[in-house]
């Protein structure tokens, strides 16, 4: 891959990154809210979408979303360059 391609993809890789661990921190969070209380349902991304939502409005979940199409697409990349690294 060409410096040029390279320099424009990594922000977008670190987007990505950024935007799931935020949906991973979120899942830890609802989860340990249900460890103690007494539901006994499992906590899935679906519920961590429906809290952002919620919690935060369409607006970020929108750019949560945005966030995560640029995982997958960097995904998809470092699949094709598997010698890629985000550093």
């Amino acid at each position: 891959m060409d410096k040029k391609a390279k320099k424009a993809l990594l922000p977008a890789a670190k987007i990505g990154l950024t935007a799931r661990g935020i949906v991973v921190a979120i899942m830890a969070f609802l989860m340990f809210r249900r460890a103690f209380s007494e539901a006994t349902e499992k906590v899935d991304k679906t519920q961590a979408f429906g809290f952002l939502q919620d919690e935060f409005g369409s607006v970020v979940l929108g750019v949560i979303a945005l966030g995560l199409i640029a995982y997958g697409v960097f995904m998809m990349i470092k699949a094709k360059y598997s010698s890629l690294s985000v550093n």
